[in-house]
């Protein structure tokens, strides 16, 4: 079960109850039964990952990587991820304050956090403030992310429609520490109120 893969369908989420079954195996069982099935044809087209993965099957095998060794190293994966998403949300929570269509972010806390844990909590700050669905790219948020640690942002830098910087004084919420995530300017955050609560939740969509 996971989430439709569009923004605007929140209450809609894709079902896939035989994803844990053989391909090959559930070919035969149909067969056996004269049930006649529907060939996506995407399953044939080598611009998806996926597809080409297929093709190189008999390779990875002959390399000891055996489909079950493969979907077994994907749900660790996938553990690690939620792992990482609730440290990062308890992050967002620790060090960060919603106003309105900006963000405030105590620096200190962001940074007190491992490296790929605060650059993630970054990127869904980023993605929250600009409305963007997607993530910046990565070696921007790092060079971003070093920026800031290096206190090289006393006078503004732009990301991801966003522009960051160290916070006036009226709104300097964790004192001098604070930084300001905003709209870049020209910019109008898109679907600003569902934005700012998945920040103050601290779903930061990474």
């Amino acid at each position: 079960v996971s989430a439709y893969p569009a923004q605007g369908f929140k209450e809609l989420q894709v079902v896939r109850p035989l994803m844990e079954f053989d391909r090959d195996a559930l070919r035969t069982h149909l067969t056996a039964r004269s049930q006649e099935w529907f060939e996506d044809p995407m399953n044939a087209d080598p611009r998806f990952g996926r597809v080409r993965i297929r093709a190189a099957m008999d390779h990875l095998k002959a390399a000891g990587l055996s489909p079950g060794r493969i979907a077994d190293a994907a749900a660790h994966l996938s553990r690690a991820r939620e792992a990482l998403d609730a440290v990062t949300a308890a992050v967002v929570r620790r060090a960060c304050r919603s106003e309105g269509d900006t963000v405030l972010v105590e620096r200190a806390a962001l940074l007190a956090a491992p490296r790929e844990v605060g650059l993630r909590a970054l990127a869904g700050l980023l993605m929250g403030v600009s409305g963007q669905p997607y993530r910046p790219r990565f070696e921007r948020l790092e060079r971003l992310y070093d920026s800031i640690a290096q206190e090289q942002v006393s006078a503004g830098r732009t990301l991801h429609g966003c522009r960051i910087g160290p916070a006036g004084a009226s709104e300097a919420y964790f004192g001098t520490d604070t930084l300001k995530i905003a709209p870049e300017l020209g910019r109008n955050p898109t679907k600003k109120a569902r934005n700012t609560g998945r920040i103050a939740k601290g779903e930061t969509g990474s």
